[in-house]
C-alpha cells in the first residue's frame, strides 16, 4: 500500500521498528553500565582534578623560582663586568 502522492509504502514502519529493537536493547545496556561504573568513574574524575591542582600549584610555586634565578644570573654578570670593566 502506498500513501497517495508520497511514495512511501506503509510496510516500511515496522521495518524500521524490527531494526531499532536492538539499537534499543544496546542503548538500555549501555546506560545500565554507566550508571553501574558512575562511583568509580566519578573517584577516577576527582582524582584527575586533584593532579592537575597539584601540578597547578607546582608550576605556580618554582615558575618565580626560575624568574629569580634568572635574576640572579643576569645581576651576578653584571656585578662581574663592573668588577673586571
Amino acid at each position: 500500500m502506498s500513501r497517495q502522492g508520497s511514495g512511501h509504502r506503509q510496510g516500511t514502519v515496522h521495518q524500521d521498528n524490527r531494526l531499532q529493537r536492538p539499537v534499543r536493547r544496546r542503548i538500555k545496556r549501555l546506560v545500565k553500565d554507566a550508571e553501574m561504573h558512575s562511583e568509580e568513574d566519578k573517584k577516577k574524575k576527582e582524582l584527575a582534578e586533584a593532579r592537575n591542582q597539584a601540578d597547578t600549584l607546582i608550576y605556580a610555586t618554582e615558575k618565580p623560582s626560575r624568574i629569580s634565578r634568572q635574576v640572579e644570573s643576569s645581576l651576578k654578570s653584571d656585578i662581574d663586568s663592573a668588577i673586571d670593566g
